[in-house]
């Protein structure tokens, strides 16, 4: 009991200064880094494997309201998509 009232008493108080520290640090990089244009591109290369329409309407509602980002950029990758399903045909079409 007296080794962890002297932990919370002294080293406690440089553990908060260190976390502190790195929140202040943290705060810095967010600064100087354009976070929409890197969480834009990270957001891209994450869905960049994901193919299927299925798979890609279901992250778009998994992430919507929780990754405004990845949520803008799965509905980009779908509306880009060009496809066409259940294409009858008699003479002749234009696509």
């Amino acid at each position: 009991m007296v080794r962890k009232t002297a932990w919370a008493l002294y080293d406690g108080k440089a553990l908060e200064k260190v976390v502190s520290q790195i929140a202040a640090l943290v705060d810095e990089l967010e600064k100087i880094t354009p976070l929409e244009t890197t969480g834009r591109k990270l957001a891209e290369i994450e869905i960049q494997e994901v193919e299927d329409e299925a798979s890609l309407a279901m992250l778009e509602d998994a992430v919507r309201g929780v990754d405004p980002t990845l949520s803008a950029a799965t509905a980009q990758k779908i509306a880009g998509r060009n496809s066409a399903k259940n294409v009858n045909t008699e003479d002749s079409v234009r696509v």
